[in-house]
């Protein structure tokens, strides 16, 4: 998969190193170009830039009770929920795309295919 080669400069320089050096015929060719192609790409591509137009909303704080010791129960819903959201996020980000394919997650192999699934 391209991303294997993208974000894996050494991994990358030993393809290129492969096909220069120790294949030379048309689909040699081919894999140079189609590198080379997908390089430009890689490198004309403009990043995503996220912006938030509004300011978040304001936590909604427990009351704490008369014996000083917060309780699950006495948060909002609301608030629970968005605290997991942000928790979960950061584990959902690291997910790679190649990761969802073929089961990766159910075979052998799993920890280094799809670590994050």
């Amino acid at each position: 998969y391209w991303f294997d080669f993208k974000h894996h400069k050494p991994l990358l320089k030993t393809l290129i190193d492969f096909v220069t050096t120790d294949m030379n015929n048309s689909v040699a060719l081919q894999i140079q170009k189609l590198v080379s192609t997908k390089l430009d790409e890689f490198k004309n591509r403009k990043s995503i830039m996220h912006t938030i137009t509004h300011s978040p909303p304001s936590p909604i704080v427990p009351k704490i009770s008369n014996s000083g010791v917060f309780e699950l129960y006495e948060a909002h819903p609301l608030e629970i929920a968005r605290q997991l959201t942000f928790s979960e996020y950061n584990i959902y980000k690291k997910i790679r795309p190649w990761e969802c394919l073929q089961n990766a997650w159910n075979r052998e192999g799993k920890e280094e295919n799809a670590p994050y699934i």
